[in-house]
C-alpha cells in the first residue's frame, strides 16, 4: 500500500503542477497571440480579396471594398473566438485543455507538399526529428 500511496500522491502533485505550469503559460503568452493571430487574420483576409481580381472590381466604391474587407475580417476573428478577450473563462479554458491534450493548432506558415496546412504538433516533432 506504500507504493502506491507514493504514486498515487506524486500523480497528483505533478497534475497540479502541469496545470499551474500552462495556467502560467498562458497568461504570460496570451496577449502576445491574441495581437499576432488578429494581424494574421487581417494579412490573410486582405491578401485573399485583393489576389480576387473579380471580387475585387465587382465593388464600384473603395469604401465598399474596405468595408466588405472589415466585415471579413470580424467575421473570421469571431469564427476562432479573438471578438472575447484571452482571459475569459471560455477561452481560457478552452486553450487550457487544448495545451493539455496537446493540440495546438494548424500551421498557417509552414506547409506540407501538397499545400495544405499541418498540425503544429507534428511540425514540432519533425523539427526535433531532424535536429537530433
Amino acid at each position: 500500500m506504500g507504493f502506491g500511496r507514493f504514486l498515487l500522491k506524486r500523480s497528483a502533485n505533478m497534475a497540479i503542477v502541469l496545470f499551474f505550469v500552462v495556467l502560467i503559460t498562458i497568461v504570460l503568452v496570451g496577449p502576445t497571440m491574441d495581437t499576432i493571430l488578429q494581424r494574421s487574420v487581417e494579412q490573410n483576409v486582405r491578401t485573399e480579396i485583393i489576389e480576387n481580381k473579380a471580387l475585387v472590381t465587382s465593388f464600384k466604391d473603395p469604401k465598399e471594398l474596405d468595408q466588405y474587407i472589415k466585415n471579413q475580417i470580424e467575421m473570421r476573428t469571431m469564427a476562432i473566438g479573438l471578438d472575447e478577450p484571452w482571459y475569459s473563462p471560455k477561452r481560457l479554458g478552452f486553450t487550457m485543455l487544448n495545451m493539455l491534450s496537446f493540440d495546438f493548432g494548424r500551421s498557417f506558415f509552414l506547409m506540407s507538399d501538397t499545400g495544405s496546412s499541418r498540425p503544429i504538433a507534428f511540425v514540432l516533432v519533425s523539427i526535433w526529428f531532424f535536429m537530433y
